[in-house]
């Protein structure tokens, strides 16, 4: 695959910083999130570093319970029923899923809210 241009990959970081910030927002659409996810292992050329702290450390620790209860739920369900090549499905395992789930490691109550049906 051929490089693209500086001015190419600027814009592309751009516009990823745009949707993270996105993102942050309690009523934004969760599938955005998700689209950055799938693009990750496609455009190894772009700086991850923002879409990486928003999955690791703004989501966790900064979203509300139902947000997270909803991004929980949908990266299941891509998980599972998506036809995503599989390292799309790790990238929604280890970047949406396991941040959330490990928060729950130490807190029964948020276990309690994010896990039972």
């Amino acid at each position: 695959m051929q490089f693209l241009p500086t001015e190419t990959r600027r814009l592309y970081s751009r516009i990823q910083k745009i949707l993270v910030v996105y993102c942050k927002n309690d009523n934004s659409d969760i599938q955005i999130l998700f689209d950055l996810l799938k693009q990750f292992s496609l455009y190894y050329w772009i700086d991850m570093t923002p879409l990486i702290d928003l999955c690791t450390n703004y989501i966790p620790n900064h979203t509300n319970k139902k947000r997270k209860q909803k991004i929980l739920d949908t990266a299941l369900n891509k998980i599972q029923t998506s036809r995503c090549e599989f390292d799309q499905k790790y990238m929604f395992f280890e970047f949406a899923f396991m941040p959330i789930a490990l928060q729950c490691y130490d807190n029964n109550e948020l276990f309690k809210d994010l896990f039972t049906p």
